[in-house]
């Protein structure tokens, strides 16, 4: 999962900005989400409007997928909470609306 997720994502980032795909595959393989805020630094794309919106979107998800706990919506056990956050709410909150770009991309 950090291959498909965090490995094509730190990808398709590193190519954006011109930097190593290579070392940006495996930095979100091996390390997942400290790989992708390490790549954001090296691109020097942070700003305090980014961060202050990768705060709000962490908060938001965060919320809701303790609402959902609380409520029953959702049947989480610890497991299933501990891949829920940290495959759905830790991209979109670094990456938002494309946190799962280039997940198909290998098909």
């Amino acid at each position: 999962m950090n291959a498909k997720i965090y490995g094509n994502g730190n990808k398709i980032i590193a190519q954006k900005f011109s930097l190593n795909q290579r070392r940006g595959f495996w930095l979100g393989v091996v390390l997942g989400v400290l790989g992708m805020i390490i790549l954001f630094f090296q691109a020097r794309v942070f700003t305090f409007k980014k961060f202050g919106y990768g705060c709000l979107r962490f908060f938001i998800a965060a919320f809701f997928l303790g609402i959902s706990s609380e409520l029953e919506i959702v049947e989480l056990n610890g497991l299933a909470y501990n891949y829920l956050s940290m495959y759905v709410v830790l991209p979109y909150a670094l990456r938002g609306k494309s946190m799962y770009d280039g997940i198909l991309d290998d098909f």
